[in-house]
């Protein structure tokens, strides 16, 4: 009897341990350990900008809406590429998500070029939403090689000077630091552009070497132009074109439900981003005002004055875009069309 008991406890705790197992087995399989998947995100502004911040926001929000399925590093300061090979570098793998100025590479982008013509754009919430549309419409194949996430722009250009321009006749003589993209507006403008990068036109200014430069207000506190200028005009002669994009086979690799993610939070950031530069223009105005420094508002008239002047150079691009084959009349017009709709 004592053997049968010895048996009998034997099998049940034989049966407790094998069902033991298997239900620890059974939840390993279930329930497998999520990887985490790392992504790099690549940009040329610095550490202290505005602009850095909301790069990270944008990097938490996606880490939050994938439960912590995905985290991206950003490297700022165009650390692993320079700002000029930034898309390149999100082709190769070299950063998995990149963000740069359109015009760092001339002729990249042919179509969305149209967004940097002087169409008149009031804000950047208003130029970046209507970039996102034009390509939404027109699916350009010159980003073909990568996933693009979103376009923003920076707010409207302005011209900042120690000298004041009123009227088109002021512009005459002045040398103003350019890129290539605005050159054709200076000239068309009866003033000299002087090619250089953003950084160096504080010195440029300071030493007299230049009169002024054109650029989005809020450069007058984050570079400290409000320093070295005495007026900024405020003319709103055309905007940058900035994208986010992804290396087309890191995008194929991420789950449908992870895309999804992307494609939201990036939805929302375009605006919030165009947001940021309006609100940083507020900032830099009134910080430029605190120095002592005067804004002058062109009016409408003399405005028509200077699109006279600028309106050649659209109808050239138009031109020599339609004679490649692009659509180029009807995205600005489309451009014109959403510049009514986003006031």
């Amino acid at each position: 009897m004592k053997g049968r008991k010895w048996v009998t406890k034997g099998f049940v705790f034989g049966i407790m341990l094998l069902f033991a197992v298997l239900s620890q087995s059974g939840t390993s399989e279930a329930a497998p350990a999520t990887k985490v998947i790392e992504l790099s995100d690549n940009h040329y502004y610095s550490t202290e900008s505005w602009m850095n911040k909301v790069i990270k926001d944008f990097a938490a929000e996606i880490e939050k809406q994938t439960n912590g399925q995905v985290k991206i590093t950003v490297f700022p300061g165009a650390l692993l590429t320079k700002a000029d090979q930034v898309y390149e570098g999100v082709i190769k793998g070299i950063s998995d998500i990149g963000r740069a100025e359109t015009s760092f590479t001339p002729g990249r982008f042919p179509l969305m070029e149209v967004i940097s013509l002087p169409w008149g754009p009031s804000s950047g919430w208003q130029g970046s939403l209507i970039a996102n549309e034009i390509y939404k419409k027109f699916r350009p194949k010159e980003l073909d090689d990568t996933e693009l996430l979103y376009f923003y722009t920076p707010s409207p250009v302005q011209l900042h000077s120690n000298k004041p321009v009123y009227k088109l006749e002021d512009f005459k003589g002045l040398k103003i630091r350019s890129i290539p993209t605005i050159a054709p507006i200076i000239q068309a403008l009866g003033a000299v552009p002087v090619f250089m990068p953003m950084p160096d036109a504080f010195e440029a200014l300071q030493r007299g070497t230049i009169d002024g430069t054109v650029t989005a207000a809020e450069t007058l506190k984050s570079f400290r132009l409000a320093e070295v200028t005495k007026y900024t005009t405020v003319c709103s002669l055309c905007c940058g074109l900035q994208f986010v994009t992804i290396n087309r086979d890191k995008w194929k690799s991420l789950s449908p439900e992870i895309k999804k993610v992307f494609q939201d939070v990036s939805e929302k950031f375009a605006g919030i981003t165009g947001k940021g530069f309006d609100e940083n223009d507020l900032i830099a105005k009134n910080f430029s005002l605190s120095l002592g420094n005067k804004f002058i508002i062109v009016p409408p008239e003399e405005l028509r004055r200077w699109g006279e002047r600028i309106q050649p150079i659209m109808d050239k691009w138009v031109a020599e875009k339609e004679a490649k084959g692009f659509p180029a009349r009807a995205a600005l017009d489309e451009v014109l069309k959403l510049k009514e709709k986003y006031k």
